[in-house]
């Protein structure tokens, strides 16, 4: 007996020692050119069980551009280093990694190699697989990556193709795991990041032909519509470890989507009149609440009210719903990413409240002027840096901030402000509301469907776009520089006034 609890008490000091034991990954390497090209460098941050970019940590860095990340692990996931133009926020590039506890990783960049595939370099004992992995061929998002597949009118010759790469791509992985090249753990972790982006993809071809056909008056497809919903029946859905990879949540998000359409018979009319006197904010979180699992929602709700956030609409259902977010899980490692965003939008209404300053000025009778020549006349005897923009444009937003020093360079050099708003008239309070939060001083138009018509047709079919206007009312650049970079603009500026 004594002998029993002798041996009892020694298993459990060693289960309780392993217990506490904590595996550590360290990842190390160098940047160089910081010099040349300041930069700002982060990565996923693993405590947040998610690969999923938005949740990131800053790296530090020496003054020689050496940097350690170091932090305990449990089991293998995946990590996303990411180099940022410094205060722009605008990726140089990335590196996504495949990481294992008590495993130590070099990865070092180079900012002046302009060649994607020698931008960065990994040591590493699984080196291969890891080369492998960023060998993949990358989308901005899963959207774009199925735009490609909408010409097929058949469903399963998408399915085919679709499958074919997802199958081919696991095998490359699974040679460099039968050759010892990669772990068990590795293998197993690709194939599930394969298998959700894959569904994914698949998923978000079966909604945009969806949304394709019912915008045409068509009638959506049987055999798209059986595709999309088998992209669901399988454990994908199901899986704890969904936020592991970083498609998991476009995977879910295109889930949401087919239920929605399904619950409305694949109906647009259905369709618009349940989404009747809600925002598309407020719709989606119904969904979120109404459709997924409880286990789901603190991620991806998180996720959702990120991406929300980042697309600067405002929207002030987004400070109720992160409020309940809050209340709902306390302890939420995403809260901390979350808050910076909300205060932006609580700031944003309060300012909205305020009067326009006296330097922020509109075109007299801008809504009658239905051609460019008509706004041209407007402004005839002054130049200007004319801006395309709109409400809804986060790029354009984004190019706001440099507006202090572009109001600068613009004065030395004689020139004055045109905004020129291509939202439509239903978004006519969200303009107004946006040039007062980006205090944008100078003259302002928003075009009426038949300037943004002509506007569209000029070549300005993308935004932010910028052209500069002579004296006379002549359009002498038609594609000056973004405020982001002043010192091409000025240089365009000297060149023509010269």
């Amino acid at each position: 007996m004594k002998f029993l609890k002798v041996s009892f008490l020694v298993t459990f000091f060693i289960v309780s020692s392993c217990a506490k034991k904590t595996s550590e990954v360290v990842i190390k390497g160098n940047i160089k050119g910081i010099h040349n090209t300041p930069c700002t460098v982060f990565y996923t941050d693993p405590s947040t069980k998610a690969s999923f970019f938005p949740f990131k940590e800053k790296v530090q860095l020496d003054s020689l551009g050496n940097f350690k990340i170091k932090f305990p692990l449990k089991k293998a996931t995946f990590l996303t280093i990411v180099i940022s133009k410094k205060n722009d926020f605008r990726q140089i590039g990335n590196v996504r990694l495949v990481v294992e506890p008590d495993k130590e990783y070099t990865v070092n960049f180079d900012l002046n190699n302009k060649n994607e595939a020698n931008f960065f370099d990994i040591k590493s004992f699984d080196k291969k697989g890891q080369d492998l992995l960023n060998s993949l061929k990358k989308y901005g998002n899963i959207q774009i990556a199925a735009k490609r597949f909408l010409k097929d009118s058949i469903a399963s010759n998408v399915i085919l193709k679709i499958d074919s790469l997802q199958n081919k791509e696991i095998l490359k992985f699974e040679k460099l795991y039968k050759k010892d090249s990669i772990s068990k753990s590795f293998f197993d972790l690709m194939e599930l990041d394969r298998k959700y982006y894959y569904s994914a993809l698949k998923g978000n071809v079966g909604y945009m032909k969806f949304l394709s056909t019912i915008r045409n008056g068509a009638i959506f497809p049987n055999d798209f519509k059986m595709m999309w919903a088998t992209c669901f029946k399988n454990d994908l859905l199901s899986r704890s470890d969904f936020q592991n990879t970083e498609w998991g949540y476009d995977f879910v998000k295109n889930y949401l989507y087919y239920k929605s359409a399904k619950n409305n018979k694949f109906d647009i009319k259905q369709l618009q009149y349940s989404m009747k006197g809600k925002s598309n904010v407020d719709y989606m979180n119904q969904l979120i609440e109404n459709i997924l699992p409880e286990e789901r929602i603190e991620f991806y709700k998180a996720s959702f009210l990120f991406e929300s956030l980042i697309q600067n609409r405002y929207e002030q259902e987004l400070i109720t719903i992160f409020k309940d977010y809050k209340s709902k899980f306390l302890n939420s490692n995403y809260s901390k990413y979350l808050s910076p965003l909300v205060s932006k939008v609580v700031g944003f209404h309060e300012i909205k409240k305020q009067s326009f300053k006296e330097e922020i000025k509109f075109v007299e009778n801008f809504k009658d002027l239905d051609s460019f020549q008509k706004v041209l006349k407007t402004i005839k005897g002054k130049r200007f840096y004319i801006d395309f923009w709109a409400s809804w444009c986060s790029p354009c937003k984004r190019e706001f901030k440099h507006n202090t020093k572009l109001k600068e360079l613009l004065k030395k050099h004689g020139y004055k402000q045109l905004y020129i708003s291509i939202d439509r008239k239903e978004n006519h309070q969200q303009w107004l509301d946006m040039i007062k939060f980006y205090n944008l001083e100078g003259l302002h138009v928003r075009a009426n469907k038949y300037l943004a018509k002509e506007i569209n047709k000029m070549g300005v079919s993308y935004i932010p776009r910028y052209y500069l206007v002579d004296e006379n009312g002549n359009i002498i650049e038609k594609n000056a520089k973004k405020p982001s970079n002043l010192k091409a603009l000025e240089k365009q500026l000297i060149e023509f006034h010269n």
